[in-house]
């Protein structure tokens, strides 16, 4: 099977094989709640290498939800293969509210904030 499937198992050894794509839907699933709605996010990766994957700029992905408990999901996925240091802002910030961070090579983050 070459399939690319969260979750593969081998139905004669019964192993089950759990793919990077099932950790992503985990950061996903587990802190944005039905009903969120997507945010703006203001967000700037440091020192990026010159090309990824042979695209330029193609470093960071970012994302943010306002869940309606008023919690803030942001999930952060570095695209290379070294340490990035980011900056996030929440929405309308003027700088003072923004805050430094460091994901791991091929990392995925979720933080959770509240506004």
């Amino acid at each position: 099977n070459n399939c690319d499937a969260p979750v593969l198992v081998d139905t004669k050894s019964g192993e089950v094989h759990y793919n990077s794509s099932y950790y992503y839907i985990g950061h996903f699933s587990r802190f944005i709640k039905p009903q969120a709605q997507r945010i703006e996010l203001s967000a700037s990766a440091y020192m990026a290498p010159a090309t990824v994957d042979g695209r330029v700029g193609n470093t960071m992905e970012f994302c943010a939800f306002k869940n309606t408990d008023g919690t803030v999901a942001v999930v952060v996925m570095n695209r290379t293969e070294a340490d990035m240091v980011y900056e996030l802002c929440a929405p309308n910030a003027d700088g003072k509210d923004a805050v430094v961070l460091k994901c791991p090579p091929r990392g995925i983050q979720t933080l959770i904030t509240s506004v």
